[in-house]
């Protein structure tokens, strides 16, 4: 009896998890289709002597991470050799922002982990070493790399929960619907009620910590 009073809930569980891989795959094909386009177009804009427009696909390219995907940890290396090659000829300015546009890109990937973990210190090294090179104490030139906060690892992960209990919710409300009293909702004791708290509380908190991490 139990096991059938929970099918439905089951059911809407099941659909909510085929939804939610389904948006995570097309986003992970939508990120690896934009940073292949834009190291493409860096590599073509380099080649042809427009180290800006290069600089900045690049850039994009780096910023499009995705687990395991090719194209960033390339756009960085590209990053890398241009502004080694720009120091060869003389251009400390433009070594320095190439240095600090690679920094960007991995600062702006960073989640629970910072991806390119390597590539961010060799930027930072880089961007002291050069800042001294034009004249600044070795507190100033490190003042200028000073690390962002990183995001915090339990509001994140709080973050996850409250979604969770936002789409859990909203689940138990879905498999009553459309019935007088919802088989599953009617089993437990004011289960509608804490179906609905679940979902509001969930949806709520979200929203809240969605402005704080």
């Amino acid at each position: 009896m139990a096991g059938s009073l929970l099918e439905p809930v089951a059911k809407m569980a099941a659909i909510a998890l085929l939804g939610i891989g389904l948006l995570v795959g097309a986003l992970t094909v939508r990120l690896l289709l934009q940073a292949s386009a834009h190291l493409r177009a860096g590599l073509a804009a380099v080649a042809s002597g427009d180290i800006d427009v290069g600089r900045m696909e690049l850039e994009d390219a780096a910023k499009a991470y995705v687990p395991a995907s090719p194209y960033p940890c390339r756009a960085l290396e590209e990053l890398s050799i241009l502004a080694r090659a720009a120091e060869m000829r003389g251009d400390v300015d433009e070594s320095l922002l190439t240095w600090e546009v690679l920094r960007r890109s991995v600062l702006a990937t960073r989640h629970l982990v910072v991806p390119n973990q390597k590539a961010l210190e060799e930027a930072n090294a880089e961007i002291v070493r050069l800042r001294q090179s034009m004249g600044m104490t070795k507190s100033e030139a490190s003042a200028t790399v000073a690390r962002p906060a990183d995001p915090s690892t339990p509001l994140t992960l709080l973050l996850v929960l409250s979604f969770g209990a936002w789409i859990l919710g909203a689940a138990a409300l879905c498999a009553g619907a459309g019935k007088k009293q919802g088989l599953v909702l009617a089993y437990v004791p004011r289960a509608r009620t804490l179906a609905w708290g679940l979902c509001l509380c969930g949806l709520v908190l979200w929203l809240s910590l969605s402005l704080l991490v």
